[in-house]
């Protein structure tokens, strides 16, 4: 009964378990949407204040892959006392543009130098006690790369260019999404139109 709409936008690809690769599309999440220094924070929520939190998080499952890029908007303008569902039009059209952006336009050098940095320092946050090292070791064991893994990962930090988060961003953004969305019924009903507009949609009470 809120008025508010949790929407969520996730991309599922194919992973080689090649480490280079696995940076770069950690990179490119950071870039997109794993801080408050991200694009998606400071477009969606910062300038249009459309959000109460937005981001993005990348996740693994053997050999695949999933980006989701999430956003918790309000479906109401209480400035002007005026009920306006537009909000997830505007939240979905954010998310395209910035996913275009990162196909077709090169990041900057401080969006590349911050994502390397903030990559190594999460790297070297489980890594400050023993036994979170101990942990991490262990589990790369079971990785291709074995205990040489975080040495394999810190050289494809620094490895990575411009040219591959934007080829990443074209490898991830080339598959259909999937979109999901928990709103009131009201918020659901007036955006049906543009939704079905989007291709095949499911409702469920």
């Amino acid at each position: 009964d809120l008025n508010q709409a949790q929407i969520y936008k996730s991309y599922k690809f194919p992973i080689s378990g090649n480490i280079e690769d696995e940076v770069k599309f950690e990179m490119l999440n950071t870039i997109l949407g794993a801080t408050p220094a991200a694009r998606l924070f400071s477009d969606l929520r910062e300038k249009q204040n459309l959000a109460y939190s937005v981001s993005s998080r990348i996740q693994s499952f053997e050999n695949t892959g999933i980006l989701t890029l999430k956003i918790q908007t309000t479906t109401d303008n209480p400035t002007s006392n005026i009920t306006s569902y537009d909000n997830v039009q505007k939240s979905l059209g954010g998310f395209q543009k910035h996913a275009d952006m990162l196909k077709n336009e090169y990041v900057t050098d401080e969006e590349l130098q911050a994502a390397k940095t903030k990559l190594k320092q999460n790297i070297i946050g489980q890594c400050q006690n023993p036994i979170s090292e101990t942990g991490l070791l262990a589990m790369n064991i079971l990785e291709p790369y074995g205990i040489k893994r975080i040495d394999k990962y810190f050289e494809a930090i620094d490895k990575i260019t411009k040219e591959d988060i934007k080829q990443a961003a074209n490898f991830i953004f080339s598959y259909n999404p999937t979109i999901s969305i928990l709103a009131s019924q009201n918020t659901i009903n007036s955006q049906m139109d543009y939704l079905n507009s989007l291709g095949n949609v499911q409702k469920a009470a």
